[in-house]
């Protein structure tokens, strides 16, 4: 990738910033502060913030109060009814010290007073976006993405014990095809299930390709799941996590079949209860329903 082209990617993956300010002189200031850092927009009045704002939401606001048109009061008020801006960072920085007390219970995170230095700036904007990261972390649902051949499934993770490449296994005396070994883990046996083979699916991965995801021990005994391919793990706000009362065609038929649909980057997976999979009689109904899924 040639400089200018990997210059302008990384800068993409760098939070955005919306400056709100009627005077140019202060947005000159707080640019000038962070632009090495962060990517900028800027707005001259509450109005047109808040229209950039709802085509777009940035990572934070760095907000004026005293502004035409629309005051930033009337800007926090507005953000926090709206769903998407709700959860938006807002560090007002104005010289009205008298009025931090009460901008902070309209719900800005953060008040500043003018004249800040460009150090002390660049530090409550980094505070702001790492407190705001950790709340997200606390709302995240974590999953673990997973492909047998075609299709897509998930584990909560807190139900994944580890990763691993495919090991070699040892067989099991008298065990259907879909139990094709074990292997040992720190002294235990672990038996392997393949997947894609208990759920009618066409395996399209070589053998030494393939991973294990071994789940969390039940019953004091650990399971294997081989699979053809294994996703980073994403975690998911409450709202892309849909429950069995919101399952819907082709799902419908999953109910009690599963821990939760999941609306992660690859679209909406099924997300597979750990116990199930120890059931016999619950691998044989979560492949018929999946097969009419995909139907």
């Amino acid at each position: 990738m040639p400089p200018a082209q990997s210059k302008r990617a990384s800068a993409e993956h760098l939070p955005r910033l919306l400056l709100v300010d009627d005077s140019e002189a202060v947005l000159a200031l707080e640019k000038a502060a962070l632009g090495s850092t962060y990517r900028l927009d800027t707005a001259v009045n509450g109005r047109l913030a808040l229209a950039s704002m709802q085509r777009d939401p940035p990572d934070a606001v760095l907000l004026d109060l005293s502004m035409p048109e629309m005051d930033g009061d009337q800007v926090l008020l507005a953000m926090r009814a709206d769903p998407r801006l709700r959860d938006v960072p807002v560090l007002v920085i104005s010289t009205e010290s008298q009025r931090a007390r009460d901008t902070l219970k309209l719900g800005a995170d953060d008040f500043l007073a003018k004249p800040a230095t460009a150090e002390v700036l660049r530090r409550r904007v980094g505070a702001l976006l790492e407190a705001a990261s950790e709340r997200r972390s606390l709302r995240l649902r974590p999953f673990l993405f997973f492909r047998c051949g075609p299709q897509a499934l998930g584990l909560a993770l807190d139900q994944v014990y580890l990763i691993t490449a495919r090991p070699a296994l040892r067989p099991l005396p008298s065990a259907p095809p879909h139990l094709p070994g074990f292997f040992e883990l720190y002294g235990q046996p672990v038996p392997v299930l393949d997947l894609a083979a208990r759920l009618g699916l066409d395996q399209d991965q070589d053998l030494l390709e393939r991973k294990v995801v071994v789940l969390a021990p039940r019953q004091g005994v650990h399971l294997g799941l081989e699979t053809s391919e294994v996703w980073d793990p994403e975690g998911l706000p409450q709202e892309d996590v849909l429950e069995e009362d919101r399952f819907a065609a082709p799902f419908a038929g999953l109910k009690g079949r599963l821990h939760c649909l999941a609306r992660g980057s690859r679209g909406l997976i099924p997300v597979l209860r750990g116990e199930a999979l120890l059931d016999e009689s619950e691998l044989g109904a979560l492949a018929r329903e999946l097969s009419r899924a995909r139907a």
